[in-house]
């Protein structure tokens, strides 16, 4: 059974229209104008992954002061904070840009050493899909809308595969974009959190640990987490939290109270609250709910 809130993917043709919006192309690069910063500074969204993949035709893309082009086949990763900003699309373009939450991210075991670079400003361009690969994903983004599960799961799978493979390449390709080495240090610091946050969440975890663990002062590490995700460490592993017990209430049997430990809650009040909170439902009307629709 597919867990909620997996990727955000939309498809923005050469008229600016995203997904069944209109909007002129001017409009999305004013958007993106907006949203776009020297670095992390200032930042106060989570971090995520933004995946732009041209499917047909050519796009022009801005990066700091220099454009960017790629044409079909080729794709830009970037995170929230270096992501280049869409200049422009030519008449036959269609572009899929996929948006993946870092606490999702992590879950697909890409290549650390691309995954670093990322967390460190780095933009990365390279070619990604021939014809074929091309109408698979065009084929997998209609399935992830599409009504049926079975379905969905297996086109979801088929994209999580092909980001992993993607992270594989692009990690032996030069990147577009370096940051300051100041900063740089600041970005590996709060991977080093992340990585240990996702590798101990199930387990009772303090900010003294997580802090101690890099080699940083608590309240400077907080500081330093926030500025960077755009949430705070307690956020940040609560989202794992949360996202593993739902995994857990979709796909097993296990009592709530099992679950709740299991998923490195410290109480099951604790626990009801943070899942009520996030899925506006109990667990357990939440997982009867999920199991009927699958019947």
């Amino acid at each position: 059974m597919v867990a909620s809130g997996l990727f955000s993917i939309q498809e923005i043709n050469s008229h600016g229209e995203k997904k069944d919006t209109s909007l002129p192309v001017e409009q999305v690069c004013e958007a993106s104008f907006n949203s776009s910063f020297d670095g992390f500074v200032g930042y106060q969204g989570e971090l995520h992954h933004r995946i732009d993949i041209l499917i047909a035709g050519s796009g022009q893309f801005r990066l700091g002061q220099r454009e960017v082009s790629i044409k079909a086949g080729e794709m830009l990763w970037s995170l929230k904070g270096s992501h280049p900003s869409l200049v422009d699309l030519d008449h036959s373009s269609l572009l899929i840009r996929i948006d993946l939450p870092i606490v999702l991210a992590m879950e697909l075991k890409l290549c650390r050493s691309f995954e670093l670079d990322l967390f460190c400003g780095k933009v990365f361009s390279l070619a990604v899909c021939n014809d074929l690969e091309r109408q698979q994903l065009l084929r997998q983004t209609e399935e992830l809308k599409a009504k049926d599960e079975v379905m969905k799961e297996i086109a979801l799978e088929e994209l999580k595969l092909l980001l992993r493979r993607l992270s594989q390449y692009a990690s032996r390709r030069p990147h577009l974009a370096d940051m300051e080495p100041v900063r740089e240090r600041g970005c590996y610091q709060v991977y080093k959190m992340v990585l240990f946050i996702s590798d101990n969440f199930r387990e009772e975890l303090s900010v003294e640990k997580i802090a101690g663990h890099v080699g940083l002062h608590k309240n400077f590490a907080m500081n330093l987490f926030k500025k960077i995700m755009g949430q705070s460490l307690l956020e940040f592993t609560t989202s794992l939290r949360i996202r593993y017990a739902e995994k857990l209430l979709l796909n097993t049997q296990e009592n709530i109270t099992s679950i709740a430990y299991a998923s490195g809650f410290s109480s099951l009040t604790r626990f009801y609250e943070v899942f009520g909170r996030h899925f506006g439902d109990s667990p357990q009307r939440y997982r009867k709910r999920c199991w009927y629709q699958d019947l």
